[in-house]
């Protein structure tokens, strides 16, 4: 059986790699429910892959904006410390101020209207992902800490009690269940942006003092390898021990924040058009 898995590597190893191109213009190839170079023609007769969320969706428009691109030079800050526009060792260092894009994650919410960002405490970290791991950590301080969800849920986010609020696939907006002293809850908001679900105010009214709402950039300019999330609360020992948990992790590297400040400034320079692009390729589909 051994020699069998060998032999199979070996020849998965042989095989022709898919072609990938360094051309921001063109996509990996790979089998998937739309081809063509920018993932634009719908095949027929192909299976949904439910175990990815990569969005092409916006890669068309990108491809249109090569303005929004960033050049990093080899010399560029190669030691350590990664908040851009700050003294800070790191984007979540306290008593130092909030980074450039700290800024600009906050003036995006204010255009939006999805989220009062005042007087609520902001975390950065590489992908929402980690961020909800961040907050699942930050909100079990104690050993009776109970975790739960209502269904459906992803397996692996099952968290204090978890919120997708829009939900995925169905869009409902959810708030918490569980009421009651010591009730906690970590939104999921990932999908609160008007090209996936009607924005008609913030979600802050359904957020209690030690609630954590978790965004990233993935669902809202498509940059999911950027790995950006974020999220707010208002409580902050619960901000700290997030930015404790996001610091054991490893900190957001200084590439990744460069590209996401030039995406983010762009399309707020722009009215935020990749939006509204977006609004209307989601209604042809």
């Amino acid at each position: 059986e051994l020699a069998r898995e060998v032999a199979a590597l070996q020849a998965l190893a042989a095989a022709p790699a898919a072609p990938i191109v360094d051309d921001s213009s063109q996509a990996l190839q790979q089998p998937r429910v739309s081809g063509g170079i920018t993932c634009s023609e719908r095949l027929i007769d192909c299976m949904v892959n439910a175990n990815s969320g990569t969005p092409y969706l916006f890669e068309d428009y990108w491809v249109a904006h090569p303005e929004a691109s960033v050049t990093i030079k080899p010399a560029y800050h190669i030691g350590y410390g990664s908040a851009i526009g700050t003294q800070c060792a790191s984007l979540n260092s306290a008593g130092c101020g909030e980074s450039l894009l700290h800024e600009e994650i906050r003036k995006m919410h204010k255009a939006f209207g999805n989220f009062d960002t005042e007087g609520y405490h902001l975390v950065i970290s590489p992908g929402s992902t980690q961020m909800n791991a961040a907050a699942l950590w930050a909100l079990s301080d104690v050993p009776e800490s109970k975790i739960w969800s209502e269904v459906p849920y992803y397996t692996v986010k099952r968290i204090i009690e978890f919120v997708t609020s829009p939900n995925n696939p169905d869009g409902e907006m959810r708030t918490a269940r569980v009421q009651g002293p010591g009730a906690r809850a970590i939104y999921d908001s990932a999908y609160l942006w008007p090209m996936y679900t009607p924005v008609s105010g913030p979600l802050n009214g359904a957020l209690r003092d030690s609630d954590v709402a978790v965004f990233t950039l993935s669902k809202i300019t498509g940059h999911a390898s950027t790995r950006l999330g974020w999220a707010f609360t208002r409580n902050k020992d619960v901000a700290r021990r997030m930015d404790f948990y996001v610091g054991a992790q490893g900190v957001l590297a200084r590439e990744n924040q460069l590209r996401a400040l030039k995406v983010l400034e762009h399309a707020r320079g722009s009215g935020y058009e990749v939006v509204e692009w977006a609004r209307g390729r989601m209604q042809e589909r």
